[in-house]
């Protein structure tokens, strides 16, 4: 199961750098590019919670179990942070969103690199 757990760790950080790459075609070559970034961020949100069944199954620290549950979290708040503001007439806030994907990105890398030293040695025993 750690090997699960890494699998859908480094498919949730390819997925976050696919949104990057969703969000600057949308705004630098078409902006029909969005429509691919809001699919894939409405679905992304999915790995993280896989990542926390299989660290359950898998019996890795709760910390790492913990920063799936927050993963997602973050994933599912990103729209929050655009439209509700656009729509209020405080587009500032909305700044916030490339920030939460940053943290995102560098939480969900700490995931990977965290599943890499679960599955390279099987005697680590959980927190």
């Amino acid at each position: 199961m750690r090997y699960c757990f890494l699998v859908a760790a480094i498919l949730t950080e390819l997925g976050i750098v696919i949104q990057v790459f969703f969000a600057g075609a949308g705004i630098f070559a078409q902006g029909s590019w969005f429509m691919y970034h809001g699919i894939l961020g409405s679905t992304i949100f999915l790995l993280p919670l896989l990542q926390l069944v299989f660290g359950l199954l898998g019996r890795l620290p709760w910390k790492i179990n913990l920063l799936s549950v927050l993963v997602a979290i973050l994933i599912i708040v990103q729209p929050f942070l655009i439209y509700p503001f656009r729509a209020a007439g405080i587009p500032i806030v909305a700044a916030l969103h490339p920030v939460n994907a940053m943290l995102i990105f560098l939480l969900a890398l700490t995931q990977v690199l965290q599943g890499r030293k679960y599955t390279r040695t099987t005697n680590i025993q959980p927190e």
